[in-house]
């Protein structure tokens, strides 16, 4: 997995390089399109490895912890 994100990290800023070049894409549309489709490859991972409800029930633990403590 490691190895995974080391790779697509490498293949990513000439990825991005290339769409701004061919394009003409802004710094921050790239980033809003990279960051975007990251967030749908998590979901998706999420949903196949079956850890979509433990990570949900994870953020609803820490939120409402965050909540309690801003509210005192």
């Amino acid at each position: 997995m490691i190895s995974f994100a080391l790779l697509a990290d490498a293949v990513i800023g000439n990825v991005q390089e290339k769409a701004m070049r061919t394009y003409g894409a802004t710094n921050n549309e790239v980033v809003l399109y990279s960051y975007t489709i990251g967030s749908v490859y998590i979901f998706v991972g999420l949903l196949i490895s079956g850890q979509l409800v433990d990570a949900f029930m994870f953020f609803l633990q820490v939120f409402s912890e965050f909540v309690d403590r801003i509210s005192i």
